[in-house]
């Protein structure tokens, strides 16, 4: 009789993070695009977002790159809008600073 031997194979998955991962894109896309276009800022708010749940789980290196990149492309954003209406208003540029 023929005896034969198996082997077990062990495959080890690395686990992942597809919203810090989808929070990571969006964010990068609208920082690069978001002055630019409307749909980029839209792109900013949604990756905040993802990245914040992705926050959550494991691992967690693209949900906090993507929370961090939209959390300043939201306050540029905002500062921004500030500066416009504010200059808008009819004040003088030297007063935002002084």
């Amino acid at each position: 009789m023929k005896e034969t031997k198996y082997s077990t194979i062990i495959i080890e998955q690395k686990k992942s993070n597809g919203l810090g991962v989808s929070g990571f894109i969006l964010s990068l896309i609208g920082l690069i695009f978001g002055l630019i276009h409307p749909i980029a800022i839209i792109s900013i708010f949604i990756g905040f977002i993802l990245s914040f749940i992705g926050l959550f789980r494991k691992p967690r290196g693209f949900a906090i790159a993507g929370f961090l990149i939209g959390l300043i492309s939201i306050l540029v954003i905002i500062a921004f809008a500030y500066g416009v209406f504010y200059l808008i208003e009819g004040t003088e540029f030297e007063d935002l600073f002084f």
